[in-house]
């Protein structure tokens, strides 16, 4: 079973060779030209987030014995947890109100350092909490400064996880294709732009199959160099580590959640006055909306089995292994292999961007919300297993009643996700189907004005699914 689920993930690959053989071309130039500018932007963001982010993470840790500190978690998630598109339109609002002139590579940059800097600062300070809480508060007690404490004992404690969190942002830098297709020129690709150029504009399915390869390769390697991390659960009640947590700093992973909030809610009051002045377009949305939804719910389903098997198998270090490590090998990819499954209808097509869409958000979704409750489970299956449970007992009885809540945030996680997705779908369908379609084609007009009515739509759709799933 481990296996054929592995498999499942691994399927677009499959049905691209299926549909043009092995056969493998290469273009050197324009392939090194696009390498060096993926490691360049992400190699700045991952450095970036690194540096705000560690900072963030001692800012944090200093309420960390607040009553109201998961909420305070939550909002600094914010521009990691919505959808990529948010940021692009706060972005593309600033660049339009102040007159901004940036660069591709400081436009890439940026936009990543906004989603991925309250991930990382998020990131640190549990492992600052989970790592160094005992050891922080032997050091107060004895009279040991921050710096001492940082200088002799942190880093040197934490190297193998602040390692591992800089590579989990640069890999996420590094495989990112909708942020690149919005923000960056013509002139700059990056290697998803490129293989996307190959696929869609060249239809040169072989050289694009080879640059994917080899970016799925340098993914590998590079996850494979990285230092072994010995892998335990976050323990909640340990925050010793506040004694050496400067609060000053909170306002860094605070920030980009202000500005991206706040940003969105002015200017979708600004310019949803203009909703009705285009009757025939707004009833085109109604029509987008219906099957963005569908396709919300659809996806939400798929994440909800797609979760079944690493809880049942909650032993398995296969699954987890895969799961943690995987990426898929090109969203442009991903989408163009179910785009070669051809279906006539819009149904159809529904399905199929559905399935296309959870393949690759889940392993996104089980990082950020499963695994570490489901490790934390491990020992109670165990004990289980030991008086005789089975593992369908196990499932009903302790897995799912402590998993329940979790569940449903991911799958309404996912949900938003896929309904505001405007790089996959428009790969997967020929025609347009859903508002992140919608979205593609309003951003490619600049029509910045009607794009924050698309975006409104997109919450309500989001607000109906939830209700859907809550109701179910």
């Amino acid at each position: 079973m481990p296996l054929l689920y592995i498999s499942l993930f691994l399927s677009p690959v499959l049905i691209l060779v299926i549909y043009f053989g092995g056969s493998l071309g290469f273009e050197f130039e324009e392939f090194y030209s696009a390498l060096k500018f993926t490691f360049q932007q992400s190699l700045l963001s991952a450095s970036l987030c690194l540096v705000l982010g560690f900072l963030g993470g001692v800012g944090l840790s200093a309420y960390s014995h607040y009553k109201h500190y998961k909420w305070i978690e939550i909002f600094i998630l914010i521009p990691a947890l919505v959808p990529s598109l948010f940021t692009v339109l706060v972005y593309l609002s600033w660049v339009h109100d102040f007159h901004l002139h940036w660069s591709s590579l400081t436009a890439i940059v940026v936009n990543h350092t906004l989603m991925n800097v309250g991930l990382f600062s998020v990131g640190m300070a549990r492992v600052f909490q989970n790592r160094l809480s005992n050891l922080a508060e032997w050091s107060y007690v004895e009279g040991g400064s921050r710096w001492v404490f940082y200088r002799f004992a942190g880093w040197r404690l934490l190297e193998k996880d602040v390692v591992n969190l800089f590579y989990f942002i640069f890999a996420l830098c590094f495989m990112s294709f909708a942020v690149p297709l919005m923000v960056s020129s013509l002139e700059y690709k990056t290697l998803e732009t490129l293989i996307y150029e190959k696929v869609r504009v060249v239809q040169n399915i072989d050289v694009a199959m080879s640059y994917a390869l080899v970016q799925i390769v340098i993914l590998l390697v590079l996850a494979f160099l990285l230092p072994k991390v010995k892998l335990s659960s976050f323990q909640s009640g340990k925050n010793g580590f506040r004694f050496y947590g400067f609060r000053p700093f909170l306002i860094i992973p605070l920030l980009p959640a202000m500005l991206i909030t706040f940003t969105l809610v002015i200017d979708v009051l600004r310019f949803v006055n203009r909703f009705w002045m285009y009757s025939e377009w707004t009833m085109s949305l109604g029509i987008l909306s219906f099957y963005s939804i569908l396709v919300g719910v659809a996806v939400a389903l798929v994440v909800f089995i797609l979760s079944l098997v690493p809880v049942f198998y909650s032993r398995s270090k296969i699954i987890r292994v895969f799961l943690l490590g995987y990426s898929a090998p090109s969203l442009v990819l991903v989408g163009f292999a179910f785009y070669m499954l051809k279906v006539s209808s819009a149904w159809g097509e529904t399905v199929l961007i559905a399935l296309a869409l959870s393949l690759v958000l889940y392993p996104l979704v089980y990082r950020f919300f499963l695994d570490a409750k489901i490790l934390s489970l491990k020992k109670q299956v165990e004990v289980a297993e030991v008086l005789g449970a089975s593992r369908g007992l196990i499932l009903k009885k302790i897995l799912m009643p402590q998993l329940q809540s979790l569940l449903f945030l991911s799958m309404t996680v996912a949900a938003f996700w896929a309904i505001s997705d405007y790089a996959l779908t428009p790969i997967v369908s020929g025609q347009k189907l859903t508002l992140g379609h919608e979205m593609l084609t309003v951003l490619n007009s600049y029509r910045l004005e009607l794009s924050f009515n698309v975006l409104l739509c997109m919450v309500v759709c989001v607000v109906v699914v939830h209700g859907v799933l809550h109701a179910g």
